[in-house]
């Protein structure tokens, strides 16, 4: 348990990145001399393709990103996409959000999402996030995932087949499904609404 206590803190130092950009649907344009507040980008995937390694956040300020039939790749590492000072769920990412990133700390706060797959060995810190009617939630990877204070009752399932540690504190789940029994699966005043398949 202390060691769960210590890594949930990363989320906090994650917001602190000295680096950000912004991506706005509605007005931005997806050139390389925008960024800013001011003058943001327009695309998530842009953004994502103007950043490197050295920690960035990614705020995304107004608008739906994406289509359903779009898939963003994060291979960036240490990276926070973010929807600063809105309310849960308020900024939607469209389509599949897949994680590929290795040795490293990719963290989404208060996005809404239809489906996030995780298949790169590092660590995923997810807050005030929700998920679509239908989504689903997918790790195969075997780093450290960390939902906290969201809502992924409308998911289809959350599935877990890749070892590593996976902590769901203050997160309502519909289905959760633990497919490796190397894993190891923690809720934390969470509540599961309708079922479990566990591998033991």
């Amino acid at each position: 348990m202390a060691d769960l206590a210590f890594k949930s803190r990363v989320f906090n130092t994650l917001e602190k990145y000295s680096k950000t950009c912004f991506v706005d649907v509605v007005n931005g344009v997806d050139q390389t001399t925008r960024g800013a507040s001011t003058h943001p980008y327009k695309t998530l995937s842009y953004a994502l393709s103007q950043v490197d390694n050295s920690g960035w956040n990614i705020i995304i300020l107004s608008g739906t990103i994406g289509a359903i039939s779009d898939t963003t790749v994060i291979s960036r590492q240490n990276i926070n996409i973010s929807a600063i000072g809105q309310s849960s769920g308020t900024r939607y990412i469209r389509g599949v959000i897949s994680v590929t990133s290795t040795a490293s700390t990719v963290s989404f706060d208060g996005l809404a999402f239809d489906f996030v797959t995780i298949s790169g060995n590092c660590n995923v810190f997810m807050k005030d996030c929700t998920f679509a009617t239908g989504g689903a939630l997918t790790k195969t990877g075997n780093g450290y995932l960390e939902v906290s204070r969201s809502m992924l009752d409308s998911a289809n399932v959350t599935t877990i087949s890749g070892s590593g540690v996976s902590l769901f504190d203050n997160t309502r789940l519909r289905t959760l499904s633990v497919n490796n029994a190397a894993a190891v699966c923690s809720l934390i005043n969470s509540s599961q609404a309708y079922e479990a398949n566990i591998l033991t």
